[in-house]
């Protein structure tokens, strides 16, 4: 693989990764501010969305940044407490945990494509 096909093959990845990021902590503002009559949230729950939504920003800054360590870490953060379970519920919320393995795609994606870079270098 040449050096040029591995710059667009991370970038792309960064952008996706930064997509489904915004996308994760909009729907995190979302749940917590405009709540529905299935998803009321407050106490812990509230205190536990705000965290996922700074999860999910600094997930933004570490993909727009090509951070695919940090990446991961704030997939791990976020999706095995509250992605794996809400991904299988049948609420609009489910997306946030669908959102969270394509930022995993885009993690695994970026720590590649910045390999294959360093070593066509």
């Amino acid at each position: 693989m040449s050096r040029e096909t591995g710059e667009i093959i991370g970038l792309t990845a960064r952008g996706v990764g930064a997509f489904a990021a915004a996308a994760t902590a909009l729907l995190w503002i979302a749940a917590m501010w405009a709540p529905s009559m299935q998803a009321v949230l407050s106490g812990w729950s509230f205190a536990v969305a705000s965290m996922m939504a700074f999860f999910a920003i600094f997930a933004v800054i570490a993909s727009v940044r090509g951070h695919g360590n940090v990446m991961l870490a704030m997939f791990l953060a976020s999706f095995l407490p509250v992605g794996a379970y809400l991904i299988r519920v049948d609420h609009w919320l489910r997306w946030v945990g669908v959102l969270n393995l394509i930022l995993l795609l885009a993690a695994l994606f970026t720590r590649w494509a910045a390999a294959k870079v360093r070593t066509a270098a």
